[in-house]
């Protein structure tokens, strides 16, 4: 008895989900390999795709990508994923599946290691990274997912 109650336990955090109040957004948290992922879906149906973005959709318990398509729930505000620690390793925020605003990524050892620029699914603006000891690596601006105006790689100079 002891054992399918700790069975039952485990399989609902495995896959735990909320409805927030408004009904068209869920909150899904998701544990597996070395990440553990909170992140809200959208469940209205995306009408119109541009073909040249990657879209960001949840189905059967797993984030997935895919350019110009979707197969699940695409995602939608906030994106939070840790490492087994409960270090943080990226977080950002999603509009119906694109990436938007600024996105961060940390080493495990908590340093930053990137902040990357994204409006509606395009790199677009500041793209910095970093070492693990904190020292900037590489910073320069993107417009429309490419490389603009002066770039600078404080490694290779």
């Amino acid at each position: 008895m002891l054992k399918q109650f700790t069975l039952i336990c485990c399989m609902l955090l495995l896959s735990v989900q909320t409805i927030e109040p408004n009904n068209d957004i869920q909150k899904k948290i998701i544990r597996s390999g070395e990440f553990d992922i909170e992140c809200y879906v959208s469940l209205k149906q995306i009408s119109s795709l541009d073909k040249d973005k990657d879209y960001y959709w949840f189905k059967s318990g797993e984030v997935h990508s895919s350019r110009y398509d979707v197969g699940g729930y695409v995602l939608h505000k906030t994106y939070s994923k840790f490492y087994k620690s409960n270090q943080l390793a990226e977080k950002g925020e999603f509009v119906f599946g694109l990436k938007n605003g600024f996105w961060k990524t940390w080493y495990k050892n908590g340093q930053l290691k990137a902040v990357i620029t994204w409006h509606k699914g395009e790199k677009n603006g500041d793209y910095i990274t970093y070492d693990k000891a904190g020292n900037t690596i590489e910073k320069g601006r993107y417009r429309k997912n490419n490389k603009t105006g002066v770039w600078v790689n404080l490694q290779t100079k």
